[in-house]
């Protein structure tokens, strides 16, 4: 295995602990690395940069924005050892895998199209409650990303953050069909060991997925919040059961 830093690993930065993140995108690359035992290097990225970050490393951007122009996002991956530079959480963990082989594999060949099909499953179901998450959300940034996520938020949603979150009945209905989503995918889970193990009994690609999007959720929300602590309670607190896994994976390279 790598015994020096070969990677580095561009986040994007907010303003919480103990990792300076909020993204469930990067947070399960994160994951992925240190469940690896692969040792990287952070740089912070601020959202409003991470267009040109990506244009210097030569990173393919990863869709396309409304307006039809190329999206780039975070995380992406730098890996001196190899030459190569990646962006998107998929690819980046499907190369660690085959770089890295003596590594626990995340993405095995056999279940790549399953493990990114339940994925997609999962992605309307944490955008369903976004409204809210981003509205909460911008507390975390500086001053000029507050403002750059204020105008893209409004541009998004086509009303000003604050008028975008839901409240009242409208934010128990949202919350309420969330919970139940994500109660879904808790019996989805309980049919078979309680997890998305692979055959080796690593954590899966969707299992951090997963715990990266929970995660997300309990910093922007705040872990003594009302929504935190509604969800943690669901399913008997089993999703505080499934985190308690990744307590050691969520943390900072040295």
């Amino acid at each position: 295995m790598t015994t020096t830093s070969t990677i580095t690993f561009y986040d994007i930065y907010a303003n919480a602990e103990p990792v300076a993140t909020m993204s469930p995108s990067t947070l399960r690359v994160r994951y992925a690395l240190n469940l690896k035992g692969i040792p990287f290097t952070t740089v912070w990225v601020e959202f409003p940069d991470i267009e040109q970050v990506c244009k210097k490393l030569g990173v393919a951007p990863t869709g396309k924005s409304r307006d039809g122009k190329p999206r780039y996002t975070l995380p992406a991956l730098q890996d001196a050892s190899t030459g190569i530079a990646l962006s998107d959480g998929a690819e980046i963990i499907e190369y660690l895998d085959k770089a890295y082989p003596s590594t626990p594999t995340l993405l095995p060949r056999e279940t790549i199209a399953l493990q990114l099909a339940t994925y997609s499953a999962l992605v309307p179901r944490f955008l369903a409650v976004y409204p809210l998450y981003a509205a909460r959300a911008v507390r975390l940034f500086s001053p000029e990303t507050q403002r750059w996520w204020r105008e893209t938020r409004a541009a998004m949603f086509g009303k000003p953050l604050e008028e975008a979150e839901p409240k009242g009945e409208e934010k128990a209905r949202v919350m309420n069909k969330f919970i139940a989503d994500f109660g879904e995918v808790y019996q989805w889970m309980s049919r078979g060991d309680g997890s998305f193990l692979t055959d080796d009994q690593t954590a899966s690609f969707v299992e951090l997925t997963l715990a990266a999007m929970l995660n997300s959720l309990k910093i922007v929300f705040g872990e003594d919040s009302e929504e935190w602590l509604k969800i943690a309670s669901w399913n008997n607190a089993s999703w505080l059961q499934f985190l308690s896994k990744y307590e050691q994976y969520h943390r900072v390279a040295a």
